[in-house]
């Protein structure tokens, strides 16, 4: 079994039409939100290559486990005000897709090792 791994929660995203100036301040905003959720450990960005998805950039976040998506649902009043008010604000800049779990954590693994 796998001692360390990484997880990470992948979201499709799409940058509306002419806001692309104001897509990089959006993601430095989102960033700084998203560490601030139980959990998560990191948050990149990458543009989608080679035609291998249907969506602008994916943003990786690298989670603890899986049980950190339950612990997002209970986060303090204060954290969910400020999500919901930078969603509204999300509307006019984004349009979120799929989101995913990527990663080899602990019985994924299709092999026996050893």
């Amino acid at each position: 079994m796998v001692a360390d791994y990484r997880l990470f929660y992948v979201q499709d995203v799409t940058i509306r039409s002419g806001a692309g100036a104001e897509a990089l301040e959006w993601f430095r905003d989102y960033r700084d939100l998203v560490r601030r959720f139980p959990g998560v450990k990191d948050t990149h960005a990458y543009a989608t290559q080679f035609n291998l998805g249907d969506r602008a950039i994916q943003i990786w976040n690298e989670i603890e486990d899986y049980g950190v998506l339950d612990r997002w649902d209970d986060v303090d009043d204060d954290l969910t005000h400020e999500w919901l008010a930078f969603s509204k604000r999300s509307n006019d800049i984004v349009e979120f897709g799929q989101a995913r779990l990527l990663g080899d954590w602990p019985g994924s693994s299709m092999y026996a090792e050893g």
